[in-house]
């Protein structure tokens, strides 16, 4: 957005380090739209300063490319939501943002960002990062091998304020001989992310688990620079409650409960969601895991049927193939009926004859002459096209054969909802609350797991018929649970797992 910011105000962010959005801005198609833009944006709103166009009109423009293309593409009067959209998914071009082509219904190229540097009332860009191939100093060579995943060799590049050449440490933190007093949950479902548990003839606890493992090396990190000493204290309560308490120490430093003071958390880690109500009161770090809601069902292996050998090729598959048949078997015999004495005879046997003599070519067996050179290119040409056909039938049935299938009786979310069934989630996530708000779960339909070893008898049992997790929790669930269940990614995002850092909202760490 630094575009369109006042002069003034970016004088104020000298020495910012930032990053927007990059496209090509030097191409033909890119230099014609930019003359239009300005015209027609200047003509209407002539109050403004800068009339360039940004990423967002860039992507507004290329939306409406989309859906144009897409609306041309579908023949007759079958315009359909299901259809305009199956055609936007379809579309493979180059355009003003880049590479227009979805895969998994989702973007396939990667955006690009240049990082920049406040200068000034102006920016300069130091390079250049894609989360493909990390950073470089050039945009052109960002399909290299050198690329990199950090940052260190563009910091020379950085000019920080009061003109500085190097990095600044930033703000020191106080030397104070009293550690951190980090929050940790102890109720978590899932022990790969989080653990908590007592050690023996001991009063001290020992913390393990993914969450615990990365906030340590980000720790090694941050003490390179600061001598800071932290110490973890279990918290038995929700999540809510644990950011309550972090809120409490930015605010109120200490709480008092009847008579007695409280000490509250300097920061919280752990598996901790990121939510617009949470970041209401306190904030996150950059999320380190993405999450997303998922659905796990029960399911058994799909059973063999009879026709299963007519499954490896579509219906569609099949009537190609049976209309390339019959119609080699037309040229053949039209070709071979007049010189070739084994076509002789009412025209039934001589259609047999050329069914036969054209099927033969799949095994190679046939042993009828062939007298025209015409019929040797077309029998040439069929065994090209049954040796893809066959392989690729091969390959197919074969994975059908070794690789089980699952099949589900529960469809979707609505299906869910329609007939009250049982749903299960974590006890002390927030995951139960959305879906009584946002999906419309009646609350009764709701029950609370407290462990993630019992969502296996809840779902064998019938007690639940289907589990609703964030994805990592779902990953880790089929990691140990591979067999009998089917997991389904929702479209509901989530802001990723993070932590709650020290001094939030306070002052600004590295």
């Amino acid at each position: 957005m630094l575009d369109y910011v006042n002069a003034s105000v970016i004088s104020s962010m000298e020495g910012v380090i930032g990053i927007k959005t990059y496209f090509v801005k030097d191409k033909r198609p890119f230099i014609s739209f930019n003359r239009h833009f300005k015209e027609i944006f200047q003509s209407k709103y002539p109050e403004e300063y800068n009339f360039e166009p940004g990423i967002h009109a860039i992507r507004a423009f290329d939306s409406i490319i989309v859906i144009t293309n897409a609306l041309n593409s579908i023949r007759g009067n079958n315009r359909s939501p299901s259809m305009l959209l199956k055609s936007i998914l379809l579309s493979n071009f180059t355009s003003l943002s880049g590479r227009i082509h979805f895969q998994s219904r989702q973007l396939w190229q990667s955006p690009l960002f240049s990082i920049v540097n406040v200068i000034g009332k102006s920016y300069k860009e130091l390079g250049f990062w894609s989360s493909k191939f990390g950073f470089t100093e050039n945009n052109k060579s960002i399909n290299d091998d050198g690329s990199d995943d950090n940052m260190e060799a563009l910091e020379d590049l950085v000019t920080w304020t009061g003109n500085l050449k190097h990095t600044p440490k930033g703000r020191v933190m106080l030397t104070n001989t009293e550690a951190m007093r980090i929050g940790v949950p102890s109720k978590t479902a899932f022990e790969k992310f989080v653990k908590v548990e007592a050690i023996s003839n001991s009063t001290e606890k020992r913390y393990s688990g993914f969450c615990i493992d990365v906030f340590e090396e980000v720790l090694k990190i941050v003490q390179k620079k600061y001598p800071i000493r932290v110490d973890y204290f279990p918290y038995d309560g929700t999540y809510e409650g644990l950011i309550d308490e972090v809120f409490y120490k930015l605010y109120v430093v200490d709480y008092v409960w009847n008579g007695t003071i409280l000490k509250t958390f300097d920061a919280a880690i752990g598996d901790i969601t990121i939510l617009a109500n949470r970041s209401k009161y306190v904030e996150f770090t950059q999320p380190f895991i993405e999450s997303r809601l998922t659905m796990i069902v029960t399911a058994k292996p799909e059973a063999q049927k009879a026709w299963m050998f007519l499954r490896p090729f579509t219906k569609e598959m099949w009537v190609f193939t049976s209309a390339i048949l019959f119609y080699t078997v037309f040229i053949v015999w039209l070709l071979e009926r007049q010189s070739n004495p084994e076509f002789e005879g009412p025209w039934r046997n001589q259609l047999a004859t050329a069914l036969w003599f054209t099927y033969s070519s799949l095994f190679f067996t046939q042993r009828e002459r062939v007298h025209s050179n015409y019929t040797r290119v077309v029998v040439l040409v069929w065994l090209f096209v049954v040796l893809a056909l066959n392989s690729s039938y091969t390959a197919n049935l074969s994975s059908m054969l070794t690789v089980s299938r699952l099949e589900s009786s529960v469809t979707n979310v609505e299906w869910l909802r329609r007939n009250n069934a049982k749903v299960g989630c974590d006890a002390d996530s927030f995951i139960g609350d959305y879906l009584v708000n946002n999906l419309k779960f009646k609350m009764d339909n709701l029950k609370k797991i407290h462990s993630e070893y019992d969502y296996p008898s809840e779902l064998q049992t019938s007690n639940i018929t289907a589990a609703f997790l964030e994805l990592p929790y779902e990953k880790a669930f089929l990691l140990e649970n591979c067999n009998g269940y089917i997991a389904t990614e929702l479209p509901d995002r989530f802001g990723g797992f993070g932590f709650i850092p020290y001094a939030t909202k306070q002052t600004n760490t590295d």
